[in-house]
């Protein structure tokens, strides 16, 4: 038996509990974000991706997300954004001096204060 075969066996025998759980983890919840989301403790998303792990023979929750995911043909997971600078429009009128905003954050960072200088 090939290692597909065998992957696939194991996918398998994942309860539909189980699935749910390690289709949100693809999707980067935290497991308090998924049992917001599905209504249940996160103990209880905590011990169902447990079992999980077991029945497909890996160790991060991760992996077995991506076990699944390319089982059930999801080719990318979501990407959540995670930062966004704003945009600051380069032509805009301002005051300060190119650098000087970034030396009043560390400035302030070293002292506790900004320098109104």
């Amino acid at each position: 038996m090939d290692r597909a075969e065998d992957a696939a066996q194991r996918v398998a025998r994942l309860s539909p509990g189980q699935r749910e759980c390690l289709a949100l983890v693809n999707q980067h919840l935290s497991s308090k974000e998924i049992a917001a989301q599905l209504g249940i403790s996160p103990h209880t998303v905590d011990q169902r991706i447990r079992q999980a792990l077991q029945v497909l023979h890996v160790e991060r929750r991760a992996e077995a997300a991506r076990l699944l995911a390319a089982h059930d043909g999801v080719s990318e997971p979501y990407q959540r954004l995670i930062h966004q600078p704003p945009y600051i429009d380069p032509a805009a009128d301002s005051p300060q001096i190119d650098g000087a905003v970034g030396h009043q954050i560390r400035h302030a960072d070293r002292t506790g204060g900004t320098n109104p200088a």
